[in-house]
């Protein structure tokens, strides 16, 4: 059977300062901390910011260039379809 005196004894020994405030939980953390936290995987997040860019825009070219196939062929003139087949 697991003893829960470990655990009980590691809650009871946190220290929150005299006030019983906890000083690390005190301040918020800015954006700026936070960017320069991140700043060894900003190459990592660039790189998959332009991936998804590039995999998003994929479909909707295939799309349009398949829907401009049909459009040749409702051409009236057959040397002109020949021309924008090829």
């Amino acid at each position: 059977m697991p003893s829960f005196r470990s655990v009980e004894r590691s809650v009871e020994m946190v220290d929150h300062g005299r006030d019983g405030h906890n000083p690390a939980r005190g301040r918020k953390p800015s954006q700026l901390r936070l960017l320069k936290m991140n700043r060894p995987e900003w190459k990592q997040a660039l790189l998959g910011c332009a991936g998804a860019i590039v995999f998003g825009a994929v479909l909707p070219l295939y799309s349009y260039s398949l829907g401009a196939l049909p459009e040749v062929y409702f051409l009236g003139d057959d040397h002109l379809i020949r021309s924008k087949t090829r």
